[in-house]
């Protein structure tokens, strides 16, 4: 059986099936590259590791030591929401990502792309998806006439959302009181009757230390045309399912 052809990187956005010769994008039942024509599937080999860089290397390289995203990449500003929609010629932006509302903007070269150092693929398929929307959709009391519209024409869309990932050691000096509860005793007249009962008092003393404490993967969006409310409904990710970054995983 012959080796399955080597991945190009010349035009990210095109993987060319070697049956039919049509676009094939990935397909997330299967995890590879699937041809909507004759049904050919590929698997996508995913190179190196995904391995936790120095912030101070990091920032040491500067943007010279960043991999592209791609090349002749253009970017397009939403008029509606003003999201930033990025896309590689011969592919063209009709239609914001994030509001739906077509997009007027005369395109631009993009600033410098940055490709993301590791990649969580998709899972979920596309009728999946559908059918989950339209389970919500039918929850909803009242739904608005554009969300009927995207489950009527299976409109729905996919795109990777950006984060970035911190590990820190922190240490932490602290002066303070620290209260302790105890019960005393109080005396209290009531008709005419003299009487005890118990109240709950607090004795200070002084506090000091040193804490210390490691955070790992502390996740945070590189985006700002999602709400955090929205983001956090997705969290928290599954950084151990992190594949080394392949432009294949963004086809389609």
């Amino acid at each position: 059986m012959d080796a399955a052809p080597e991945i190009k990187r010349e035009n990210i956005n095109r993987f060319l099936c070697e049956n039919c010769g049509a676009d094939m994008a990935f397909d997330a039942a299967s995890g590879g590259l699937l041809c909507s024509y004759c049904g050919h599937n590929r698997a996508v080999t995913a190179t190196g590791r995904v391995d936790e860089q120095s912030y101070l290397a990091f920032l040491a390289r500067g943007a010279s030591g960043l991999q592209p995203l791609a090349v002749n990449a253009m970017q397009a500003r939403c008029d509606s929401c003003g999201a930033i929609v990025n896309f590689t010629p011969p592919e063209t932006a009709t239609e914001c990502d994030f509001c739906g509302v077509r997009i007027v903007a005369q395109p631009k070269a993009a600033d410098p792309l940055v490709a993301p150092h590791g990649v969580l693929p998709f899972r979920v398929p596309t009728k999946a998806a559908m059918e989950n929307f339209r389970v919500w959709l039918g929850s909803l009391w009242f739904a608005p006439s554009k969300l009927k519209h995207l489950a009527a024409a299976e409109k729905l869309g996919s795109i990777y959302i950006p984060y970035w990932t911190y590990d820190a050691m922190t240490v932490s000096d602290y002066t303070g009181l620290r209260g302790e509860y105890y019960t005393d005793w109080e005396t209290y007249t009531e008709n005419g009757q003299t009487k005890t009962r118990p109240v709950q008092k607090v004795r200070w003393y002084p506090a000091s230390g040193t804490v210390s404490r490691h955070f790992d993967d502390v996740s945070v969006p590189a985006t700002a045309s999602l709400p955090r409310t929205y983001l956090e409904r997705l969290e928290p990710w599954d950084f151990a399912e992190l594949q080394p970054y392949e432009p294949a995983f963004l086809s389609g």
